[in-house]
């Protein structure tokens, strides 16, 4: 029985060798074959051997598609990425036991606006709000041009440094900052923050950044730009720069850069500039503190040209001498050229500008250049200056080469006065000059003239050389206003006999004695409205300040460690004292003359001064008066010799 198991063993391999050998032999071909329906069935006999079956009963592989396997394999991998990607980025951003930047937190606790100059303090604090701590923690900070932070030498430095070290989790490091902001109205200062710092078990750099921006609301430097608003082509202009301190604080290395229009030429300049013709050191700037720079020039240009001045005030770049390196501030004016056939200018008391103001009672003298601007003679040359105003005193006007007439307050020069004016050559000028006086504006309790002023025009006519019946070319071609300020008067006296006070001491005074005074001043004010009135005088040594003063409401007061005395009298309509009751007052002193001061009449109050704001003229007036002495000849029992100090 053993015997046949075996050679059925054997007989069965040597069939499983025969189908080996046919299916994978280099002649093997496959034949079609058809599926059977799903669910049908068929008779067949299955044989016990692998004999009886035919090669064309086997059926052919089914083929299999191309790179399936590498296309699964790649989506498969494209999935795993996104996927570990994701996990990774979540665990980096909120991990429990990571560090992440967007934790670390930059707080800056400062103005956001200053006005320029001032000194800024910033408040700057990091706190780390990951569950790890940071190592290596520092922070810089990098300034803006114009920022100005010293360090512990006094030197300027750009960049500032802090150690931060190790910086817990939850832990908050503080720093605080210090400097001064300069630069222009509104200019916008953008201070960067960089934190840098390292993690455990790793050498990386990270870093976390953050700024401040800081509005500059107000310069620190005023400058402003005032020049003529009509200018003739061919004549010469003036310019007037002012630079004024707005900060509490010496602004250093200052510079002003100036930028011309086309067709100005700079003649002369006070002072000279530092670099050719457009630049100026003006060194340091105290406070409150002010530079003045006057330009002379000639413009030229097409009628109606309109020409601007642009002057920029700013800090020296320290590495480049004479470049403006910090814009500070800056300004512009303009003006207007008219190509006039004669180009004329007018100065009043040798001033070039288009308002002034003079005192009453004054003597203006005019003086007018002209100029043919034509390339042609000119011919029957009229020059006509108007004074027109209620402030025009017509018995005080001269006038040289020319002619005055009272009724139209016209002054004309032609060829009939002045020969030259017969025939003008191309390019050539002459100049023509005259003068008026300002009024007398009150009069016992009158007063005159209300708000004085004179206008000044210029009109220019002429004919051109080869225009033969042409009516004269006439046109206005200069304005100007002249302003008269307010005569404000000051009246100051000592008595000792009357008066709201009873005086006492020996008259003559004494030396060694005390002797009272009491001390009257008086304000009147003639054809202007008045402000900011204040009248201030100084007790000299020997002199003291009773404390007494009448009336009771009267603002004045001693200032003992200057000695002076101040009277604050505020507003004063126009007539105050004139044409109406003015302001008034009266306060006690006491006198004790030295042995050296014996013979001699000595003063009471010295340094008189008054001083008030012309609302119409629109300038600052002021009045100096006379010392109050000893010698008090306004009392009404004064005795030839109370003013002289005996023994």
């Amino acid at each position: 029985m053993n015997r046949e198991f075996h050679s059925d063993i054997e007989e069965d391999a040597g069939r499983i060798d025969e189908v080996k050998e046919r299916l994978y032999g280099k002649n093997f071909t496959s034949r079609k074959t058809s599926l059977r329906p799903a669910f049908g069935t068929r008779d067949a006999a299955l044989p016990s051997s692998w004999e009886g079956r035919s090669d064309e009963d086997t059926p052919a592989p089914r083929p299999r598609k191309k790179g399936f396997g590498l296309r699964v394999f790649f989506v498969t991998s494209i999935i795993f990425f996104i996927v570990a990607a994701g996990i990774a980025g979540v665990m980096l951003i909120w991990g429990g036991n990571g560090v992440s930047s967007e934790r670390i937190e930059i707080v800056v606790d400062g103005p956001v606006s200053v006005a320029g100059g001032d000194e800024t303090d910033l408040h700057i604090k990091i706190t780390n709000n990951n569950r790890m701590p940071i190592l290596d923690g520092n922070m810089v900070i990098s300034f803006p041009s114009g920022f100005h932070v010293k360090d512990t030498e006094g030197n300027e430095i750009t960049s500032q440094f802090f150690s931060i070290g190790v910086l817990g989790a939850g832990e908050t490091s503080e720093q605080t900052l210090k400097g001064r902001i300069f630069g222009g109205e509104d200019e916008r200062k953008h201070i960067a923050i960089v934190m840098e710092y390292r993690v455990e078990d790793s050498n990386a750099i990270y870093t976390k950044e953050a700024g401040y921006d800081i509005v500059i609301d107000a310069a620190p430097i005023a400058v402003s730009v005032d020049t003529l608003q009509e200018v003739n082509t061919g004549q010469e202009t003036e310019v007037t720069i002012t630079v004024v301190s707005n900060t509490d604080t010496i602004a250093e290395d200052l510079v002003l850069s100036v930028e011309y229009p086309f067709g100005f030429e700079p003649k002369t300049a006070d002072p000279k500039p530092f670099s050719g013709t457009t630049l100026w050191r003006l060194g340091d700037l105290p406070p409150g503190a002010e530079r003045t720079v006057t330009i002379r020039g000639i413009v030229r240009g097409q009628n109606n040209d309109e020409k601007t001045f642009r002057a920029f005030v700013g800090q020296e770049d320290p590495k480049n001498p004479g470049v403006l390196g910090v814009l500070y501030n800056e300004a512009e004016t303009f003006f207007v050229v008219k190509d006039l056939f004669l180009g004329v200018g007018l100065s009043l008391n040798s001033e070039v500008d288009d308002t002034y103001t003079f005192g009453p009672d004054t003597v203006v003298r005019g003086v007018v250049t002209y100029t043919n601007n034509l390339s042609v003679p000119l011919r029957n040359v009229s020059i006509e200056v108007e004074l027109d105003g209620e402030a025009v005193d017509t018995y005080a006007v001269d006038v040289r080469d020319g002619y005055y007439n009272p009724t139209t307050s016209v002054l004309v020069w032609d060829r009939t006065t002045y020969d030259e004016l017969a025939s003008l050559d191309a390019g050539g000028s002459g100049t023509l000059s005259f003068s008026f006086r300002t009024p007398v504006l009150s009069s016992g309790t009158n007063v005159l003239v209300k708000n004085p002023s004179i206008d000044v025009r210029v009109n220019v006519a002429g004919v051109r050389e080869g225009e033969e019946n042409v009516n004269e070319e006439r046109v206005g071609a200069v304005e100007r206003t002249v302003y008269v300020w307010s005569d404000m008067h000051l009246a100051a006296h000592a008595v000792y006999g009357n008066g709201p006070f009873k005086n006492t001491g020996p008259l003559p005074p004494v030396a060694g004695k005390e002797t009272t005074y009491t001390v009257m001043m008086s304000a009147t004010n003639s054809s202007n409205n008045l402000s900011e009135v204040t009248v201030t005088g100084v007790l000299p040594q020997g002199v003291s300040w009773k404390g007494v003063i009448d009336p009771l409401h009267a603002a004045v007061s001693y200032n003992e460690s200057t000695r002076s005395v101040t009277w604050r009298i505020g507003r004063m309509e126009a007539g105050a004292g004139i044409a109406g009751a003015g302001p008034s007052v009266a306060f006690s002193i006491g006198l004790v003359p030295s042995t050296t001061q014996i013979g001699s009449v000595i003063p009471l109050v010295s340094d008189i001064r008054m001083t008030g704001y012309d609302e119409y003229a629109r300038t600052q007036i002021r009045q100096t008066v006379r010392d109050i002495t000893t010698n008090i000849v306004s009392d009404p029992s004064y005795t030839q010799g109370w003013g002289t100090v005996t023994r």
